[in-house]
Parts: C-alpha cells; structure tokens; sequence
C-alpha cells in the first residue's frame, strides 16, 4: 500500500491550445463511469489546456462524483479540469484508471469537493490517498478481467439502449400521426402547402411558429456569487431537459439573483426547449414546467397561444424538422438557428380538438414510457453491478490470478475476420 503521489504524478505540462496542432479533449468526450471516450462529440478550445502522453490516466477534478476517468491511448491536450496523472514503473495505466473508477475511490474523493456550485477536487488530497499495489503481472491480470467483464455488461446495456430507442421512435411516429392527420381516420384532407407535412385535416390552419408564440430567454449568474445559488427558485439548463414534465432542476438561485440580474421568472405552463449544447446532435429536447422556473442561456422559453400541451407535442412530434435547422458554432457547439425555427409551419386544429389530441397522446405514450422506465431500470442495475466488480477486483474482493479469457466462438472469430 502506497500514496497515490508515491505511485504516480501529476503532470502539469501547460499549452495555449491556439499553439498546439494535438486533438482537444474535453470532460464532455469521457462517459462517467466507464473509462470510454465519446467519439462522436467535438469541440474545441481557446484557452490554456494540459499535455497528456499515451499511458496517462485523465481525472475529472470538477464534479468527481460523476467518474470521468480515461486511458490516454495518444498524445493530446485536454481541459484543465481534468487532472493528468503518469503512473510510475510499479503501476500500469490500466489498472490505475480501474482504481481510479471503484467506487470507494470516488466516494473518498467527492467528500473532499470544495466549492458548492461547482465542487472540485485537488491533487493534494487525491495524492495522498493510499492505492493497494499488486505485483504488476497482477494488475494486468485484474485489467484484463475487467476489460473483458465490462465489455460483456456494455453490450447488454447496449442492446437495452437500441430497445429504448425503438421504444423513441415508435412515440414519435403516433405524436407525428396525431398532429398531422388527427385522430378521425374518415375525416377530409387539404394540402397543406408544406412539403414535410403533406395532407392535414381540411378545417385545420397552418400558423407560422412566430405568429403563436413569444419566445424569451436566460442566463447564468456569477458562480462566484454564493449569495446567488442554493436557493429555492430552479434554474433550468439543458442537463434538466430529460423528461417532458420539468418540477425541478439540479442547480437552484435564489430571491436575491433574480432581483439584481437580468434573470426572468417564468409561470407554470411554458414550453421549455434547448437552443444550444452536444444535445441538439441527436435529440431536440421539449418540456413543459410544471413550477415556476428561471433558464439559462442556452434555453428558450416559448409563451404560446396555444395549447401549451399540444404546441411541445407538436415540436416533439417535427422534432427531425428541428434538428434540420441545427448549426455547428465556430467553437464546435451544436445551436438552434431561431430565425429559421421561428418560421416553421405548424398544423393547428380547433382549441376543443387541441385538448382531445393532448389527451389521447398523453394515454398512449404513458405505455410506452412505461417501458422505457422499466429498460432503463434494468439499464441502471448493470451500471452499478460493473462499478460493484471493478471495486471488487481492484481491492482483491474477488480473486482473478487464475482467470483466464474464453476462446472466441467461431461466429465471434468470423465476425472479427469480416470486420
């Protein structure tokens, strides 16, 4: 047993990104919790980042209890909040980066945070923290296991991310025929003059969005203003946007932020989207609050005409229409061009049929989130069962010396031959 700072060390090698040529890394590109880097994410700096070498583990210091822990497999640079730490001849990287993630680590280190809005680690109390060493050849035994052991528990959490994603898509297509053709099979169609809608019910009216709505925004507070955060008033940003209905929000401001900043309040009822953020890759995230709230920056907030209900039903339901109107900045931020969201053409049925359309959606995807609840439950279990190993294997509650890999199928080999 040693001290991590006897064991390893921090490399505080400093570069201007617009000075070096290597690929940035950021906290956003590490999954919590696995070791993966994201590759499909992208974005740049402009600051002052830290030099990592092959064989460097990375250590999310803001924010560790979310275990952004990754194995430099090249040369780069990456954010200064992650921590870059070289273990020394008598550790290898990989089993320092499996330490690294148990969950008896992080629990130790996220005590230590300081810093209430954005809680840190620092190196001197990571350093000090004592390691249980193998002998090398064990630690590469415990590696290989765990390497082996998480890849299985990765592909059925994958398999179980496709199912909710199915699960997604089948939403998406009962909200796009309710909204667009409504709920009466026999009723008369009109063109509706917009090529993407096609034929909508013929006493429908086609409104542009910014003939029904206002759409106002947030912003973020000083963080260096305690007297601003912890209060009772939510502060939604798009990390909250993931559910439909929004009651809550992980930062908090208080009476006092909203009165000495330009900070809005907003009544219950509002639809709430995301305009900016790696969120809008993928997803275009719609939610009605159910409190009153207060967004930042990177949120609009649409005070509608109509049906509140229907009108986030309706962007959920065009939601491949959004995200066609998605720009990349020149930081590699994916953002909402408002000016072109603002004049998509939406179907807008009778008020009485708005409510009868919100009912029925609300029935049937209750089914359905039904089901992803219960995935994502299963989802939630195999997450902590691979946290459970690696603990258990890195601190010698199970004994892997003897284990030894499976030889591959021949559907597994053949597979591996064709790719």
């Amino acid at each position: 047993m040693r001290r991590l700072k006897f064991s390893s060390c921090l490399i505080n090698e400093k570069v201007d990104a617009q000075d070096s040529t290597l690929e940035y890394l950021s906290l956003e590109h590490i999954e919590s919790c696995t070791g993966k880097r994201i590759a499909d994410d992208t974005s740049t700096s402009e600051g002052i980042t830290s030099k990592f070498s092959p064989n460097d583990v990375l250590f999310g210091k803001l924010r560790p209890y979310l275990a952004k822990v990754w194995l430099a497999d090249g040369h780069g640079v990456a954010t200064t909040e992650a921590l870059v730490i070289r273990p020394d001849n008598e550790v290898i990287g990989s089993f320092l980066k499996y330490f690294m993630l148990s969950c008896d680590f992080i629990d130790v280190v996220n005590g230590s945070t300081y810093g209430s809005k954005m809680p840190r680690a620092n190196w001197d109390f990571i350093g000090n923290l004592s390691m249980l060493i193998p002998a090398i050849e064990e630690q590469r035994q415990i590696a290989q296991f765990l390497d082996h052991k998480t890849a299985q528990i990765d592909r059925l959490i994958e398999k179980k991310q496709e199912l909710i994603e199915k699960l997604q898509e089948q939403r998406i297509t009962v909200i796009t025929q309710a909204v667009t053709k409504g709920l009466d099979s026999g009723v008369a169609l009109k063109d509706s003059g917009v090529e993407w809608l096609g034929d909508v019910p013929a006493h429908w009216d086609i409104w542009r969005l910014r003939f029904s709505v206002t759409m106002s925004g947030g912003m973020t507070p000083s963080t260096t203003a305690p007297q601003y955060w912890e209060g009772s008033i939510p502060w939604v940003t798009p990390k909250d946007m993931k559910s439909d209905r929004i009651t809550s929000s992980i930062d908090t401001l208080t009476e006092l932020a909203l009165k000495e900043t330009s900070l809005q309040l907003y009544t219950a009822g509002q639809v709430l989207i995301v305009v900016r953020g790696m969120i809008l890759a993928h997803t275009f995230p719609v939610g009605v609050n159910d409190v009153n709230v207060t967004v930042n920056q990177d949120m609009k907030v649409l005070s509608t005409t109509l049906n509140s209900e229907y009108l986030a039903i309706l962007l959920r339901g065009f939601q491949s229409v959004v995200l066609s109107i998605v720009e990349e900045s020149a930081h590699g931020t994916k953002v909402l061009r408002t000016d072109l969201f603002k004049d998509i053409q939406l179907p807008v049925p009778p008020s009485h049929e708005q409510e009868t359309i919100v009912a029925y959606i609300h029935r049937v995807i209750a089914k359905t989130d039904s089901r992803v609840e219960a995935v994502n439950t299963a989802i939630e279990r195999l997450q902590e069962y691979r946290t459970a190993l690696i603990t258990a294997a890195v601190t010698g509650q199970i004994d892997v010396r003897d284990w030894q890999a499976p030889e591959p199928t021949k559907e597994s080999a053949a597979h591996k031959e064709v790719a």
